[in-house]
């Protein structure tokens, strides 16, 4: 699957949920994402369904079902990205 349309919309969501992610240096969906931007934009089922880009299809932005604070729990509902209406 490749997840985003345009580089912009990689970058948008990366900055949005790994910039600040306690997992981001050591998580292997930012890694595929690394691989992906630089040959062929596609990831596998596997991390296209874990970072939430098969229930979030039609988005522009959405949470990545992964995204980690300091203290190691999952994030709520953050800036910068709403759910779809």
């Amino acid at each position: 699957m490749i997840p985003f349309s345009t580089s912009t919309q990689f970058t948008d969501w990366t900055v949005a949920n790994c910039g600040d992610c306690a997992k981001s240096d050591n998580c292997d969906i930012n890694e595929a994402l690394s691989l992906a931007y630089i040959s062929d934009g596609e990831v596998s089922d596997d991390i296209a369904e874990r970072m939430g880009a098969t229930y979030w299809h039609n988005c522009y932005l959405w949470p990545c079902k992964e995204r980690r604070g300091e203290d190691g729990e999952r994030w709520g509902e953050y800036s910068g990205i709403k759910e779809a209406v």
